[in-house]
């Protein structure tokens, strides 16, 4: 991804982060790589907190299956001192958004939703409608290894448009 799309993707989220109050908002890719990140950069577990939470969503979407759901394009989770929200961009993105007491959830809902399409229309500017090209198995845990968390082939989630790619 080019320094230029970098930029604006990090202008749109100290945005996010201004107008909720976030410790922190994370652009992820489908591997858990941090693609850009503003507010609360400082945290030593970064790496693998965002590691973590990607593992966590796509797992979940096999969960959806389960439950006869097409997938699950949110997630939510509270705690004590600090709430996540995580959601799914094209198909290969996740937009975290990190947030404590002060900021109600709607407000994270309504404004990561905004985020979520200006975020989509600068990552459908890479390689054409795709957005990045590639399937959901072109790497990362989620098929070839190679992320930080290796191999995780069976978790995959591949949508029906991806399964001629392969």
């Amino acid at each position: 991804m080019d320094a230029d799309r970098v930029k604006r993707i990090e202008e749109r989220l100290a945005h996010l982060v201004d107008d909720t109050a976030a410790n922190l908002a994370m652009l992820l890719n489908q591997s858990g790589d941090i693609v850009a990140r503003c507010g609360n950069t400082e945290r030593e577990d970064i790496k693998a907190l965002a590691a973590l939470l990607t593992a966590t969503f796509f797992s979940s979407r096999d969960v959806a299956k389960l439950l006869k759901e097409r997938d699950f394009r949110t997630m939510f989770q509270k705690g004590i001192k600090e709430n996540i929200f995580t959601e799914l961009i094209r198909e290969r993105w996740l937009l975290v958004v990190i947030f404590d007491r002060r900021t109600h959830i709607g407000l994270i809902k309504v404004l990561a939703k905004r985020a979520t399409d200006e975020l989509n229309v600068i990552l459908g500017e890479e390689n054409g409608p795709g957005g990045g090209g590639g399937s959901l198995m072109g790497g990362g845990p989620f098929g070839g290894g190679g992320g930080p968390l290796g191999r995780f082939d069976d978790w995959a989630v591949i949508q029906p448009e991806e399964k001629e790619q392969l």
